[in-house]
């Protein structure tokens, strides 16, 4: 199904693109998200994947993000549960990707995009180990 849909991929990092170029087909952006280089409304949707939260201000990218959808057009985020012991393990290494988080506090941003978009928060993956598992337990959830 995805390979059917029109896909560009944005990321603010060279060597991100790089690899996703050798993987797949589809259009990827060199970019910033909270200066979309995208005309207003050219999306049907947009899917941000443990994004917001590493941003110093996730609110003029939920800004950017809400400018270039469409009428009606959806925003999916998965944002990283500071609650969960997978996160907690992780942002105690300083050399980790976590250790760059700017923003713990998922409801803050959910309650930011709610001011644009109708919102409904879930915890929904569980990841222990090697291990990936369906979950609504906010002590288990991973995003």
């Amino acid at each position: 199904m995805l390979a059917e849909l029109n896909i560009t991929g944005l990321d603010i990092s060279k060597e991100a693109l790089k690899k996703a170029r050798k993987i797949s087909d589809k259009n990827f952006v060199l970019g910033d998200a909270t200066h979309l280089v995208f005309p207003d409304a050219s999306f049907d949707g947009v899917f941000s994947v443990a994004t917001l939260e590493f941003l110093d201000n996730y609110e003029k990218a939920v800004d950017e993000i809400v400018r270039v959808l469409k009428p009606g057009g959806k925003l999916v985020t998965m944002i990283l549960n500071p609650e969960s012991d997978y996160f907690k393990t992780r942002v105690q290494d300083k050399n980790s990707y976590f250790a760059k988080i700017k923003h713990r506090n998922p409801k803050e941003i959910e309650n930011y995009i709610s001011k644009s978009l109708s919102t409904r928060g879930e915890y929904f993956l569980g990841i222990k180990g090697q291990k990936i598992f369906e979950t609504c337990d906010e002590n288990l959830a991973a995003l």
